[in-house]
């Protein structure tokens, strides 16, 4: 038996059933110990840029150690959190039309995604690799950009990158909101190199602009 739980028996044929309820305590208490940490040096404490748009009252929200924030449309305000990691999400998304030998080829969507969750890639089609092309949009993902600048005012001290799709036309199905069999990589096997190209490229771009 588990403490604070309750067993019922019952007899099924010739053989016993026993089944153990366990009551939940209300409260419970966590402490956190620095001298038990795992780890040997703690980083920071971040958040992924991709839903916030460019607003700066979330950015103050986010960013800094105000006492007060008080955040566009509220009559009441919070503490600033004072986070100190910046996660810009890569994005593989795009409305663009691509004229694959006289077929048009363009993005699939879900109504499982909404909107706003689409993260609009730089690299539109597979026609060049050269960053400096039309094949390339480095004026897309513009609010996610403006909230990198805002981040970067609050002096955050680290940025990262990640990314949760490949850009549509380098997946299976055209698509960024997942693959049609859960189980396998929905990014296409002649695609891989052409991935880590664009993270590397959108990466290398962000330092230098």
């Amino acid at each position: 038996m588990l403490p604070g739980s309750v067993e019922e028996n019952q007899s099924i044929g010739n053989r016993r059933k026993v089944e153990v309820f366990v009551k939940a305590n209300a409260d419970y208490t966590v402490k956190a110990d620095a001298a038990t940490t795992l780890i040997s040096s703690w980083d920071g404490w971040g958040t992924s840029l991709y839903v916030f748009g460019d607003r700066e009252d979330i950015a103050d929200l986010l960013f800094t150690t105000k006492d007060a924030v008080t955040l566009n449309g509220s009559t009441s305000s919070l503490p600033a959190l004072g986070l100190t990691i910046a996660r810009y999400n890569i994005g593989g998304s795009a409305n663009n039309v691509v004229d694959d030998s006289g077929t048009e080829v363009s993005m699939e969507t879900s109504d499982n995604m909404p909107a706003f969750k689409l993260m609009e890639t730089f690299w539109l089609d597979w026609m060049s690799k050269d960053p400096t092309s039309t094949s390339w949009n480095w004026d897309a993902d513009a609010k996610q950009r403006a909230m990198v600048g805002l981040a970067t005012q609050r002096d955050v001290d680290i940025l990262e990158a990640f990314s949760n799709s490949p850009p549509w036309w380098m997946t299976n199905n055209h698509a960024t909101a997942g693959g049609d069999d859960g189980d396998k990589d929905n990014l296409e096997d002649w695609n891989h190199d052409q991935f880590a190209l664009y993270l590397a490229t959108v990466v290398s771009h962000a330092r230098t602009s």
